[in-house]
């Protein structure tokens, strides 16, 4: 899998990890957010959010700078309900969807904090 990626995959990869690892830390009590389930839908957050900023298929959501990403995993890891409710959820269909709804609350929740009126979330598919 490694060998598939290119040095600005690897590059955004590296920054998006470094962003989480700077919100979350390495405390005990965020080990959760470390998860599969997550990590994983952070990571597709970061992709349609901060990495994706063409927006050539007309669909409209928010772009967020990595600083207000940063700002949005910080609210996540601070979300005690969010943390909790992740233990024992997989990546599976079953949690997915709910956990990218919970997930998305949150960076919205945030987004106004900073004065960024209704925010526009990307809608995968796979949450209808």
């Amino acid at each position: 899998m490694a060998g598939m990626l290119e040095a600005n995959d690897v590059a955004n990869l590296v920054q998006c990890l470094q962003i989480a690892g700077a919100a979350w830390g390495r405390d005990p009590e965020n080990y959760r957010l470390w998860g599969a389930l997550n990590l994983t839908m952070c990571m597709w957050l970061w992709r349609r959010l901060v990495l994706d900023q063409n927006r050539t298929s007309g669909l409209r959501r928010v772009a967020l700078s990595p600083a207000q990403f940063k700002k949005c995993m910080m609210r996540v890891s601070a979300s005690e309900d969010y943390v909790d409710w992740l233990q024992r959820r997989l990546l599976s269909d079953r949690d997915r969807a709910p956990c990218f709804r919970r997930l998305c609350g949150l960076f919205v929740a945030s987004l106004k904090q900073e004065g960024v009126e209704k925010p526009a979330m990307p809608k995968p598919a796979w949450v209808a």
